[in-house]
């Protein structure tokens, strides 16, 4: 199937309470948004800086899934747990690295091509291309059991 660009894509803010956000994006389920507890939020909210390592995770997950469909690459579990280390840098406040550590389980005797369709993913993923600095990726291949 030929995918035609530019795509748009967009979500709507809409304050709620002070600091406190809902956050709309066509038919998905709403997200309730704010500050995280060290600038004043609450441990319950979505973030921007929690939606960010969310984007950043599901991005090589869909890439990644996208990539294995194509190739014929059997998965069988994925789980990524994304961290960015946000400081005080001379311009200001920003993300001083990004880590995402993947563990994927793949059928008996892929664990190769596994790491072929990953590096492909890994080149294509739009969300840790627009980041910088580039997230660091810790990657563990598994094979199930046969």
């Amino acid at each position: 199937m030929k995918v035609s660009f530019p795509h748009m894509y967009s979500a709507t803010i809409d304050r709620v309470a002070v600091s406190r956000a809902r956050i709309e994006a066509g038919q998905r389920p709403v997200l309730q948004g704010g500050p995280p507890p060290e600038f004043q939020g609450d441990e319950v909210s979505w973030t921007p800086e929690h939606l960010l390592m969310a984007a950043l995770g599901l991005c090589l997950f869909t890439t990644f899934e996208a990539f294995a469909a194509r190739d014929k690459l059997t998965v069988v579990s994925w789980r990524d747990t994304a961290k960015g280390e946000l400081d005080r840098t001379a311009s200001g406040l920003a993300f001083k690295s990004f880590v995402i550590e993947i563990d994927v389980t793949v059928a008996a005797g892929e664990a190769g091509k596994a790491q072929e369709v990953f590096d492909k993913a890994k080149k294509n993923c739009i969300i840790s291309r627009a980041l910088t600095p580039a997230p660091e990726v810790v990657l563990r291949i598994a094979s199930a059991p046969e």
